[in-house]
């Protein structure tokens, strides 16, 4: 409860992100964190087990803090950083991924790596980064949706999904999100209900967005970015 440790969480990313930061939401880590005059040069890489964490620890700050520029971040690193150190089939991973990596080689690129840590392949360079990629979308999809203290459910990123819960007293709720997020910013819910029950339905508008629009029956809001809305009803 010590206002410190929140402190801690966000100015440490804060430094990350100038002293290392790259582009996609992660920042330079080969094995070790670059020195500091190399700290942001796109020709670093980030190990793949750190993007999988971080896309983990985001959800993690989310939950305990409720600021919406962490769960910006899970999306940011998903979205952008995940695709590229593996292959579509996920059979395969890089070590470590560049931000600007114009080929994959055997090679000496100045990385406390072996020179294969920038192939794709089964386990290239250390086999510790062999049981991460498994986990990586399943974390995310398990994110979308969390449940809030007040009964009610949370929008905590956005995909394709379905998720059924216990809100109000009790009752089951399935909420289907029909959305081609993030190519597209239209997202639609559709919920189904056993039986009416009132319960706070909040919705997490990106940071990214200056501002956001909610329609619901012949209503209609147009929320600022960066803040959780709560739709309070009886559904």
């Amino acid at each position: 409860p010590e206002e410190r440790y929140r402190t801690a969480v966000f100015k440490g990313i804060e430094n990350l992100d100038k002293y290392y930061g790259q582009v996609g939401g992660r920042y330079a880590a080969h094995e070790n964190l670059p020195t500091l005059d190399h700290g942001r040069k796109p020709t670093n890489g980030t190990e793949f087990c750190d993007v999988v964490e971080y896309t983990e620890a985001m959800f993690r700050f989310f939950e305990i803090f409720g600021e919406t520029s962490v769960a910006d971040r899970a999306e940011v690193l998903a979205y952008n950083s995940l695709p590229g150190a593996t292959t579509p089939d996920f059979w395969c991973h890089q070590y470590s991924t560049a931000a600007n990596q114009i080929d994959t080689s055997v090679a000496d690129r100045g990385w406390d790596n072996k020179p294969d840590a920038n192939n794709y392949g089964f386990i290239p360079n250390y086999p510790c980064c062999l049981f991460r990629p498994q986990r990586a979308w399943p974390n995310l999809i398990s994110q979308l949706w969390m449940a809030t203290h007040d009964n009610g459910l949370v929008a905590a990123a956005y995909g394709p999904s379905e998720v059924t819960a216990k809100v109000a007293d009790g009752s089951d709720v399935t909420i289907i999100e029909e959305t081609e997020y993030p190519f597209d910013g239209k997202i639609l819910l559709r919920m189904k209900l056993a039986k009416p029950a009132a319960f706070p339905l909040k919705l997490r508008i990106p940071g990214w967005a200056k501002q956001g629009t909610v329609k619901y029956g012949g209503e209609s809001w147009t929320p600022a970015g960066g803040q959780v809305i709560a739709l309070q009803r009886a559904w």
